[in-house]
């Protein structure tokens, strides 16, 4: 297991850039769930957790382009995703499977 961030450093309704093992994620809270996706933005790679978060979507900072959280998929344009990882939540931290 990859330890992404211990649940307190993000609050809900937020997101954060973060590095873990040499990997940038964007991780979103959303209403009591934490989420993991990757960070660069497939447009032109902008860190999407330095980006905004409305609901499930994050947007990037850059040019606007938004990705469900849940999913990874841009709406209206469903092969257009960043890549999602399965959460689990373990001593208030959170953590992915490794790569």
């Amino acid at each position: 297991m990859i330890r992404i961030a211990h649940t307190s450093e993000i609050p809900a309704g937020e997101c954060k850039y973060v590095v873990a093992g040499g990997i940038d994620y964007a991780v979103a809270h959303v209403d009591g769930e934490f989420f993991v996706v990757d960070n660069d933005c497939p447009h032109q790679g902008a860190p999407l957790g330095d980006g905004f978060l409305d609901g499930h979507l994050i947007t990037c900072s850059l040019h606007a382009w938004q990705f469900d959280v849940r999913s990874g998929a841009m709406p209206g344009q469903p092969k257009i995703c960043v890549k999602t990882y399965p959460v689990q939540i373990i001593d208030g931290e959170i953590c992915i499977e490794a790569r």
